[in-house]
């Protein structure tokens, strides 16, 4: 083997709860430029941030909320295949 590991040799790391400003972005979506508008308006929500710490990350549970309230193109709030009958 190389001095450089293959990827397939690389530790997979579990799934981030927390996210940076870039990757939240990408999560939702959107560019950088666009989330950061987004949160200025109020529409995402704001970051969290580490205590003592100047880190500012996203929770997915909060973004995952925020994509949920969106509404479809056409208006309606809950998808049509969606029923609350029994």
């Amino acid at each position: 083997m190389t001095a450089r590991a293959r990827s397939s040799d690389a530790i997979a790391l579990p799934p981030r709860r927390l996210l940076r400003r870039e990757q939240a972005a990408l999560y939702v979506g959107v560019s950088p430029n666009t989330f950061d508008k987004l949160v200025r308006d109020g529409c995402v929500p704001a970051p969290k941030v580490f205590p003592s710490a100047t880190v500012k990350v996203w929770d997915m549970r909060d973004l995952d909320a925020f994509a949920d309230s969106l509404p479809y193109e056409d208006g309606r709030i809950v998808p049509d295949d969606i029923t609350w009958d029994d």
